[in-house]
C-alpha cells in the first residue's frame, strides 16, 4: 500500500474541494442492494477508480466495510472512498476510529446516507444560529420560510434542554432568544444525544422545516461539532 499513501497530496486535496453536488447519488452497488444502513465515514477522495480500489481492500484487510462513488470535484473526475455503510452512529464512530488508526492523514468525518441530505458539511451554503432563526420567523414567516425552509444549514447554538420526543426520538430544544423562544431540533441520533449537556454549544447539521405552533423547526440533524 505504500505507492497508494504516496497520493495522499493528491488524495488530501480532493477531499478539501467543495462538492460539485449537494445530492450527489451514491454508489449503483449501495443503491442495488437495498440497504437501509444510514451512516458512513468519509475516506477520502481519488483521482482514479483503481486508487479508491487499491483504499478499500487495505481497510478491508482490517474487516472495514467500504464502498466508493464517482464523483466530479472542481470540475475533474475523481472518487470517493467511505467506510460503511452503517446502521447506527456508534458503528461508524468505531469505524471512524478505526479507519484513522490506518490513515491519520484522512479527514474521516461521518455523515448521513439520505438522498436529501448534504453529504458533507462543505455543501451545506447557509450558516445560522437559533437565535437568527428565531428572530427571522418572528419578523416575517412567510419570508423566513423561502430562507430557511427545506434548506441544508450549520446552526450554532446553546442547549436549553433535551428531551425524549414522540417515539423516544431524541428532541435538542435550542435557545432562541427569551426564556419561551425556542428551535427544536429533531431526528439527532440517540448515540449522539447521550452526550450532549444542558448550557453546551453545539453547531447542528439540519434541515430546515419551517414553524409548528410558531416555534422554528429543524429536522434530520446531526450533531457536526461540539
Amino acid at each position: 500500500m505504500k505507492h497508494i499513501f504516496k497520493g495522499v497530496l493528491l488524495a488530501a486535496c480532493l477531499t478539501a474541494l467543495p462538492l460539485a453536488s449537494a445530492g450527489q447519488g451514491l454508489s449503483n452497488s449501495r443503491i442495488a442492494d437495498g440497504s437501509s444502513n444510514d451512516f458512513a465515514v468519509t475516506y477520502g477522495a481519488y483521482a482514479n477508480q483503481a486508487d479508491a480500489d487499491a483504499v478499500m481492500a487495505y481497510v478491508k484487510r482490517s474487516k472495514i466495510p467500504s464502498f466508493s462513488e464517482p464523483a466530479v470535484i472542481n470540475g475533474r473526475p475523481a472518487w470517493r472512498v467511505r467506510l460503511g455503510p452503517f446502521s447506527t452512529w456508534q458503528q461508524a464512530e468505531d469505524a471512524k476510529a478505526k479507519g484513522l488508526t490506518l490513515r491519520s492523514d484522512v479527514k474521516a468525518q461521518i455523515i448521513r446516507l439520505d438522498s436529501e441530505v448534504a453529504p458533507v458539511a462543505q455543501s451545506v451554503a447557509i450558516r445560522t444560529t437559533p437565535v437568527e432563526l428565531f428572530q427571522a420567523y418572528s419578523d416575517n414567516e412567510v419570508r423566513a420560510d423561502k430562507q430557511y425552509k427545506h434548506k441544508r444549514m450549520l446552526v450554532t447554538g446553546q442547549i436549553r434542554s433535551i428531551r425524549s420526543g414522540v417515539g423516544d426520538q431524541p428532541l435538542i430544544i435550542l435557545v432562541g432568544g427569551g426564556r419561551f423562544e425556542d428551535v427544536y431540533a429533531r431526528d439527532i441520533p440517540a448515540a449522539q444525544a447521550v452526550r450532549l449537556n444542558k448550557d453546551q454549544e453545539v453547531t447542528l447539521q439540519c434541515e430546515g422545516f419551517g414553524t409548528i405552533a410558531s416555534t422554528p423547526q429543524l429536522k434530520k440533524c446531526i450533531v457536526f461539532s461540539l
